[in-house]
């Protein structure tokens, strides 16, 4: 997996989490998404993202231990966790995101 579908796996697990906080299954989705993510080497990520992609990890790590600490994945107290980190990986995916052509300045005609 390259990082670009790492990041996009792990924001579209983010958004069914917060979609539905209550499914287990979305949060273990979500977990399994941010361990890939973890794996994918630094450089192979644009410079200008890796502050977001540093942050994004200690936010996972932080929702990981979190979530050992509670012995739940439905457990209220990591959602403060789950949304820090999904907020950042929304600011990554976004900023990784290629420019349409509309925004690059093409032109159908």
């Amino acid at each position: 997996m390259n990082a670009v579908d790492a990041v996009q796996a792990a924001d579209f697990a983010c958004h069914l989490a917060l979609k539905a906080p209550e499914d287990d299954s979305h949060r273990m989705m979500l977990l399994e998404a941010l361990a890939r993510f973890k794996v994918i080497p630094l450089n192979s990520f644009p410079n200008d993202v890796l502050d977001l992609v540093e942050r994004s990890r200690g936010q996972a790590d932080a929702l990981g231990d979190r979530v050992l600490m509670s012995d739940s994945l439905s457990d209220p107290s990591i959602d403060h966790e789950i949304r820090a980190v999904c907020h950042t990986l929304g600011s990554l995916a976004a900023a990784m995101r290629p420019p349409s052509a509309i925004n690059s300045g093409g032109s159908g005609e």
